[in-house]
């Protein structure tokens, strides 16, 4: 006897003859087309859109060329327009700054939650060694960690000063994360409060260093131009360094 409470559903349903044989494939394909790199941006003839490139190109001049400015090598800048997803639910990846292993301090002391799980209770643990854990006592990093908060803010400052309302989640993540790995205690816990006071004074910095350091604002706004007018949205690091002010 047929179900007659399932009936509404039925024409929801896709016919199982009608599935591709392998729908698991089919549908994970699909969500790679979807998070597929685009450029130019999607109805990039919009004003609208139009100032969001110029806001992402730069936040994204600002990380590179403040990374520079701290002696950091800069690998590529992207302003390629990506759909990403998490646990927040699907979001809008507009660009990005790779910097090159050797010179991010994450390398060293960037923890993730299951390293820090690791090294609770094992005194043995990799997990545990200093350049993990981060300079507890001796703060050998000191001036690698204060490079790296000023690049991590330096897209916003960069984007505030050409106008836009700029701010970015995982900058804001980033940087929490430096600070809770150097300054956190055991368990890498530091007060929210003071992360805050601390972004906002690196915040500070990073402008009066765009407003005082002769050509830097200057290279900022090449940068970023030459990414808008770039034929695929992307910048190599040679390109980036050919473009700073004589």
């Amino acid at each position: 006897v047929r179900n007659t409470c399932l009936g509404f559903f039925d024409k929801f349903r896709i016919p199982r003859s009608l599935r591709p044989d392998n729908w698991l494939l089919a549908e994970r394909e699909a969500r790679d087309e979807l998070r597929r790199e685009r450029w130019p941006w999607p109805n990039i003839d919009r004003p609208a859109v139009q100032r969001k490139q110029e806001e992402t190109a730069f936040h994204e001049a600002g990380h590179a060329v403040v990374a520079r400015y701290f002696g950091m090598k800069v690998d590529q800048l992207s302003i390629r327009f990506q759909f990403e997803g998490s646990w927040r639910g699907p979001y809008v990846k507009c660009g990005s700054v790779r910097i090159s292993r050797d010179s991010a301090l994450w390398t060293r002391v960037f923890l993730t939650e299951r390293e820090a799980a690791l090294a609770d209770g094992n005194p043995d643990s990799p997990c545990r060694a200093p350049f993990v854990l981060g300079p507890r006592d001796l703060f050998d990093d000191e001036a690698s960690l204060c490079a790296e908060l000023h690049v991590t803010v330096a897209g916003v400052a960069a984007a505030r000063k050409k106008g836009h309302c700029s701010n970015s989640y995982g900058d804001s993540s980033n940087f929490r994360r430096l600070v809770s790995c150097c300054y956190g205690g055991p368990n890498g816990f530091v007060p929210g409060s003071s992360i805050v006071l601390l972004r906002r004074r690196y915040l500070s910095s990073c402008h009066e260093i765009l407003s005082n350091k002769p050509g830097l604002w200057g290279w900022i706004n090449v940068v970023a131009k030459a990414a808008l007018r770039s034929e695929h949205g992307v910048l190599t690091g040679e390109e980036i360094e050919s473009l700073r002010p004589s």
